[in-house]
This record gives structure tokens, sequence and C-alpha cells, in this order.
């Protein structure tokens, strides 16, 4: 079967903690008894949008579970009417009936994102709240006290247990909590609804702990009685220690799900059992439950120590570092990590189990290094796990380091690349400027019914101007019934592109405008006959200018002023000084030289530092360096038109008048 992976979207404000709360630590319990469900959700405040770390942890899920807890009033329009107050018509009133619960936008988003991709969905609803939208999908719906949200656990449970999940098509691979592994695939169907009440040949231990969950869960004290004494009854029931590790079990599911449990017999327990490492382990959970992390490293340390299997001991001591860790004990931590190291030192297979330890507690700490680097040995130890492969390939995407994430989704074998593998490497492909290959990779996606990819290729033609073709490839994607938001939002921008680039190019035909206009009156002036003699003085944009005409090569110089800090040359020379710095005036020399065609002059602008006015190196002193104007002269002799030709930057029209 393939494993429930759910992700949970809940309100983060602290008015909903307690009852969020509840329904997290009941998953939790869920998870630690069923190995083929697990569950993330995102952990800051909401955002106003989906972010791209939430759109990661979707991407390897095939349940969403939403808590939708009363956010705020809403109306419909219908229900409100005009009222003249003092002769102002512009007051709404309505009725206090007429206002409505809803839950938050942001869990609204969530669903009709999950319902896209094809998720089970399941809403838990508060008592009284609107249910969110007109949604379609595979939705189940659950209502809930707010003062008392247990009483909806068993149907939680029961839906749970009864889902068939199936395979998403996702962008990514959520890359910071661990991926199902191969096995888990092939693992046995988890018995569904009603079976529960009675247990079939073929059931094993694990088979029996989760039908009398259930059966506590939904309070049906007679149907777990009779689970208890059916496993007691078999064969596998009687052996050793097991009828005193179900006793435990028992007291460890009525603690967590609050059924009259008692704590002080779980412990005793433990201690009259000392040499049970499973008695201890229920302990230690119940102490995890209740955040009681000191002493549930302190369990699980002495469960690890009698543990006869080596890997079950390192699996143990690997979780009692993580319990030292969230308790804030570094230095307990690093002391476990060193004593499993010391027992993994000649085996592969124990190293194994150590580095899946520190990869979680790197988790915790949120170091993406030692992240990285525990999951590019697992690899190197087991190069077939493709769930870590596409974990560290997200993660080496996370940190923009796309040549290594494509080289690790390349590394996934051909019968295992999934649609989002082909996508993911698309991505990557595209970021490293490899387009061919982007294209091939998308295309692949594309024929496996990958909308987002399909999004993708369109977005690659948008930029290259098909958009008919990225038109086409975006129609197919919308018939498809599990289609990515982003399909929606690529079409809106093929239609809104034409409009966008018509105004573009109206503006650049303005700016070309100008330069047509002024080649026309400067190839006339190209044909005019050269005059023998300008006016001496010229007054341009930046100083009065000495004219001279020798032949045909003119020359025109000046010099003015300007405050230092008032251009580029300033901001190069005075970075780093202060607000308070003076800044003096410096003298720039100014330098037009060119030849005369006609009434026409091809030359060269240069503006620099006047050397006797500063000792800075020749190369600053240089603020534009053979820059190209065109002149031309007005019939008239009363005006020259400059169009220079900027290095850098829009091209400047000016002119120069006799003074």
């Amino acid at each position: 079967m393939t494993p429930i992976q759910a992700f949970v979207g809940h309100s983060f404000t602290e008015d909903d903690k307690i009852v969020v709360d509840k329904f997290l630590k009941f998953l939790d319990q869920i998870s630690e008894l069923n190995p083929n469900f697990t569950w993330a959700h995102a952990e800051s405040a909401e955002p106003r949008v989906i972010d791209a770390k939430v759109l990661s942890l979707l991407d390897s899920k095939n349940l969403f579970i939403a808590i939708c807890t009363k956010k705020e009033r809403v109306i419909a329009a219908s229900a409100l009417k005009k009222r003249s107050i003092l002769f102002n018509f512009s007051r709404l009133i309505t009725k206090e009936e007429d206002f409505v619960w809803k839950t938050s936008d942001w869990i609204i988003q969530e669903i009709g994102l999950a319902i896209g991709r094809g998720l089970n969905v399941i809403l838990l609803i508060e008592q009284g709240l609107r249910a969110p939208g007109s949604l379609q999908g595979n939705l189940e719906r659950i209502e809930f006290e707010r003062e008392a949200p247990e009483k909806a656990f068993g149907k939680l449970l029961e839906m749970i247990s009864a889902l068939s999940p199936k395979a998403t098509k996702a962008i990514l691979v959520e890359s910071e909590s661990q991926s199902s592994r191969p096995e888990e695939r092939n693992a046995e169907q988890v018995p569904e609804g009603d079976n529960w009440a009675t247990s079939k040949p073929e059931w094993k231990r694990q088979d029996y702990e989760i039908a009398f969950m259930y059966s506590v869960v939904t309070g049906d004290a007679e149907k777990a009685q009779s689970i208890s004494d059916q496993y007691l009854a078999t064969e596998l029931g009687a052996q050793g220690q097991n009828p005193t590790t179900w006793n435990a079990f028992k007291i460890y599911i009525d603690l967590v799900f609050g059924k009259g449990g008692s704590l002080s017999c779980l412990t005793k327990l433990a201690n009259e059992n000392p040499g049970v490492w499973e008695i201890s382990d229920y302990l230690a959970r119940v102490y995890l439950q209740y955040e009681e992390y000191g002493n549930a490293a302190l369990t699980l340390e002495r469960a690890a120590g009698v543990a006869g299997d080596i890997h079950k001991q390192l699996e143990l001591f690997g979780e009692a570092a993580c319990a030292h860790q969230r308790n804030n004990d570094t230095h307990a931590s690093i002391a476990l990590l060193a004593q499993m190291r010391t027992k993994c030192a000649d085996s592969i297979e124990c190293e194994a189990d150590v580095l899946q330890a520190m990869r979680k507690l790197a988790e915790i700490t949120k170091d993406d290094e030692v992240i990285i680097g525990t999951m590019e040995r697992q690899l190197e130890i087991n190069p077939a796990d493709t769930d870590t492969r596409f974990a560290l390939a997200y993660k080496y995407s996370e940190q923009g380091n796309d040549a290594l994430a494509a080289m690790h989704y390349t590394r996934i074998s051909y019968p295992e690349r999934i649609a989002v593998t082909w996508n993911n490497l698309g991505v990557a492909f595209d970021r490293m400027n490899l387009q061919a290959k982007s294209v091939i990779a998308y295309r692949k996606a594309e024929k496996m019914g990958e909308t987002l990819a399909m999004s993708n290729l369109a977005n690659k033609l948008i930029g290259s101007g098909f958009l008919p073709e990225a038109q086409e490839i975006c129609n197919k994607a919308i018939m498809l019934k599990d289609a990515h938001k982003n399909v929606g939002s690529t079409l809106s921008r093929i239609k809104e592109i034409p409009e966008e680039e018509d105004k573009i190019e109206a503006e650049a035909f303005e700016k070309a405008r100008q330069i047509s206009e002024f080649y026309k009156e400067f190839g006339r002036a190209v044909a005019m006959p050269t005059p023998e003699a300008l006016a001496t003085h010229w007054k341009g944009p930046d100083c009065v200018l000495n004219v001279t005409l020798e032949g045909t090569v003119f020359t025109a110089t000046g010099t003015y002023e300007r405050s230092s800090g008032g251009g580029l040359l300033d901001l190069t020379i005075f970075a780093g000084t202060d607000s308070n710095t003076k800044f003096t005036k410096e003298r720039y020399r100014i330098e037009y030289k060119g030849t005369v065609r006609g009434q026409a002059i091809i030359a060269n602008v240069v503006r620099e530092l006047d050397s006797k006015q500063t000792n800075a190196p020749s190369l600053l002193r240089i603020l534009d360096d053979h820059v190209t104007v065109l002149l031309l002269l007005r019939e008239d002799g009363g005006e020259i038109l400059a169009f220079e030709k900027s290095k850098a930057g829009a091209p400047r029209f000016y002119s120069f008048k006799p003074c």
C-alpha cells in the first residue's frame, strides 16, 4: 500500500492553540502506532499567500487535513440594507443573525490547492462555522466542539484508516521531514471500518494495537476488551513478555487518549521489568506526549540499554538524543551521539542508524549542512534509496545549488522517475540555462499528466514569444482533473502579454521617433554647404564653450564646477563618508572635437576633472570618455542641436546657442 502522508493546515493564532494542539497530538499518537501514517505542517505564522515552503511540504502528500476554526464573521451582500440616518444614505444595516462565521482565507487557499492537486481532503469544522466555500473534490467533513474536540477523534481515526491513498502529482518533494522508505510502499493494507471488531488469522501485534486504539478512541470499551482478549488468546499473545508488554500498551493508550490510564501503574511496570525495553518505550512516549523531554530522554536511554537488537538500540538512543536536544540539553545529546558512533565504528549497517539519528537531530536544530552531509552518506551506503535522494535534491535546490540538485535527480533510475521528478529536473536544468534539457524533462512530465510541468513549459514558450503554443499546452492542462493552480495564472499571463507588449512598443517607438527625426535633420545638414566660420562662444547645458573651426576640424572647450558628491565619480571617490562630510566644488573640463560634414558635425565629447584641481589618478578623473555626439547647425546659424549617444542609459538631446 502507498503510505498515508498527510499535510495538516491550521490556524496559528493564540486563541486557537489549545484546540489545534489537541488534534496535532492525536495525529502524533496515530503515527506512532501506524507506521503507514505520517503528517507534517507549517511551523510559522500564516503568510498572506501560500509560500514556497508550504508548497514544498504539500508536494509529497496524498491527504490534506484542514482544522477549520472560527476566524471572522461575514455577511452576504443581499443581507445589507441602506438606511437613512440624519439624511446620510451611505450607511448599511443588517440583522445580527445574518452574520456567519468563516475560517481564515489562508486555510481556504490550502483546501483549494489540495483539491487542485487531487489530494484526499478531511475537513475538521468547528460547530457553527460556515463550510469553506463551494469546493468540489474528495472531501470528508467532521464537525467538532471547541470545548471537546476529542469527541471527533473516533471519526477522524476511522476516516484515516479507511482511506486508500493515491500518489500525488506535484512540483517538489518535501525536504525537511523523512520521506517514506521503499519497504513501506509494500506494507500490508490496514484493515478498514468494521473490520476492526474481529481479528483476522493474518493479524500481527501491530494490527491488534491499531484495532485496540480504534476501539478506545471511539469509546467502545466492550470492543476494546474483546480485541485485548483475542490477542492474549493467540499463541503470539501468550509468548514470553508479550502479556506484560500488552498490558503496558493498554495503559499507554488510555493515558495518551485521556481514558483513565495510570502513569504510576505504567511507571511501576517499567520499574518491575527493567529488562523489557518495550515498556520503557511506552513510558517515554507518554513523557514526549506531555513534552517532558528530560524524563523521556532518560527513559529512552534505559530502553536502549536493554534492547537486544543493535539497530533498535541505536534507534532508541537516537530518539533519546533528540529528546535531550528538545530539552535544551545539548551536552547530553552530543554525548549520546558519541556513544552511538563508538557502537557503529565497524558496521556500515549501524552507521546508517546513526546517520538517521543525526539527520533527525539536525532537523530539530535546523543545521542544513549536517542534513545534507548525512543524506549524502546515506546514499553512499544505499544508492537506491529514492526517497532520500528526492529529499537531498530538493534541499540542494532550496539552497540555490541547482547543479547538485539536477545531478541527484538524474541519478534516480528511469522506472522510478515519476512526473514530479521530471518536473523538478526541468526546473533545475532551466536554472542552469540548459534550455534543451529543461524542455525535454518538462515534456516527459507532461506526458505523465504533470500539469505544473505543463505550466512551466508554457512559461518558457511565453518567454520566447510562442503564445499560441503556450495557450495550447495550458488548454490541455486545465482540462485535467488535478490541474495545478499555476496553469490558471499562466493562462492569465498569456492574455496580459499582448497589452503589455503594445505599451512597451509604443514607448520604444516614441523614443525611436525622436532619433529618426534628428537623423532626418542631420541628413539634410550633411547636404548643406559648410559654413566658413562659427560664433566663438556658445552656451551649452553645462557651461559656455569656446568654439574654433579650422578647415573641417571642429573644437569646443569649456570648464564648469560641480559639488563633489553630485556625480558617479564622487560616489566612487567618497564612498564610505558620513552624512556630515562637507564636499567642495570641483572643476571639470569638457571638450567636443570632431569633423564637419556640410552643416553637420560628427564629434566625440570628453568630460574630466581639471588636472590642476585634483591629485586623483587619471582614470578616476574621467567622467565621460570619447562619447559620440552628432551636431547639426540650424540654417539660420542660431542654434546647434546635439544628439549624444550615451554609453550607458538613454541618449541625450540638447542644444548650444551663441552668446
